[in-house]
């Protein structure tokens, strides 16, 4: 095992085809659907104009130990990769300006709001650190190349956050609690069992949902995207439009397509519908024993028959019988996957500053302690989507 950055060597690639195939295959086998080379490639092509890539890869004596997906951009991608949403309230408001007024870096990737360090799982502490290190080293390099002062690691798990802020130092990083993911942990043999875990009054209200939607003549088919792209083009649109987008289908046509020709084969739509047509949609990937799941649509047009909720016990339901370990629900409408079976993971954005220190003060500790207390009081301190307050608040150094 490594000990140290002193045998390592680094190789770098500038866009998604030149990454090393073998030495990033064996990083991201263990890690999530959003480190694979395929998801890479379809980001790629979703990339606005202007956007950079970065892929440094840290090898040791053992192969790779270590490496980053990094993306520069001149605006943010979304509004919850801009540091004036993703550090609000945590940094003043005159520096939170200047520095969006800057490129923007973003070094542990960006894709559905998960951020992610690729390290070799038999790393031990010290060969960690010394591969996150060089990493920093080289994602510095590359945003001082282009006029960054500053970098973003962002929706991370407690665990990269410190070990980012240990190896940036604690006087120029500041962190921030963000937000939750919502992930069902796959612990039962049938779906029957997977009720009985619910409390008795979710239990009743999942039955129901279930009942009503098989009554309405509705039924859920499971495709690849590519049998669905025209269904799903419409509901994704009617979604978006209701949320004030701009996103006709053909727009979303031309984006699953896109999606289609790189990860079909790890793709699967539950669509829901009836003899009149498509009511509700799923579109979730797969990856080794998980699946994530990604986007959906419904018809806003017709009666609901409990699309929504049906969706996901069918999601579970398949998860179940297939022998996988976990479903990914993603950020957002918590209520609903939380009360119904999913477990809360706490996510955590970093800001480094390249030269000038952080300013003191404990506002980014307080916003955190305050998201979470929030929290807790809406979800509880017990049971299966427990918030754990003070558990989940970093040593205060990390602020």
């Amino acid at each position: 095992m490594t000990d140290g950055a002193a045998r390592s060597t680094v190789q770098a690639a500038y866009q998604v085809a030149d990454i090393p195939i073998r030495a990033w295959t064996e990083l991201a086998t263990s890690a999530t659907l959003f480190s694979q080379l395929d998801w890479l490639e379809m980001r790629h092509g979703e990339l606005p104009a202007g956007a950079r890539e970065f892929y440094p890869i840290v090898l040791d004596g053992q192969g790779a130990a270590g490496a980053l997906t990094a993306y520069a951009f001149d605006v943010p991608p979304h509004p919850l990769y801009d540091p004036r949403t993703v550090f609000a309230q945590a940094v003043d408001e005159d520096r939170l300006a200047a520095l969006a007024a800057q490129p923007v870096v973003i070094g542990a990737g960006w894709s559905e709001f998960r951020g992610e360090i690729l390290l070799r799982p038999d790393l031990e502490p010290v060969g960690r650190r010394a591969t996150v290190d060089v990493l920093g080293q080289e994602l510095e390099c590359f945003a001082r190349s282009i006029g960054a002062e500053h970098l973003i690691f962002a929706y991370v798990t407690l665990d990269e956050a410190c070990l980012l802020v240990e190896s940036f130092g604690a006087e120029r990083s500041l962190t921030v609690f963000n937000d939750l993911e919502a992930v069902v942990r796959i612990r039962w043999q049938t779906f029957d069992d997977f009720l009985a875990d619910l409390s008795a009054n979710r239990r009743k209200k999942v039955r129901r949902e279930l009942r009503d939607f098989a009554a309405s003549g509705r039924a859920i088919r499971e495709l690849q995207l590519s049998e669905a792209i025209d269904d799903i083009a419409a509901l994704s649109s009617s979604l978006m439009s209701k949320y004030g987008h701009d996103y006709t289908p053909a727009r979303a046509r031309a984006v699953f397509a896109r999606q289609a020709r790189v990860l079909d084969g790890r793709s699967s739509v539950l669509l829901a519908g009836d003899d009149e047509g498509p009511t509700g949609f799923a579109l979730r990937y797969r990856h080794g024993r998980e699946i994530y799941s990604r986007v959906g649509g419904y018809a806003y047009d017709r009666p609901t028959a409990g699309e929504y909720f049906v969706l996901k016990h069918q999601a579970v339901e398949k998860a179940i019988r297939s022998g996988c370990d976990a479903v990914h629900l993603g950020q957002g409408t918590l209520e609903a996957k939380l009360r119904r079976g999913a477990s809360p993971v706490p996510l955590y954005s970093v800001l480094v500053a390249l030269d000038t220190p952080k300013r003191r003060g404990n506002s980014a500790l307080d916003v955190s302690r305050s998201r979470l207390g929030s929290l807790a009081e809406q979800f509880g301190t017990t049971g299966p989507c427990a918030i754990e307050p003070d558990g989940w608040l970093p040593p205060e150094s990390t602020f």
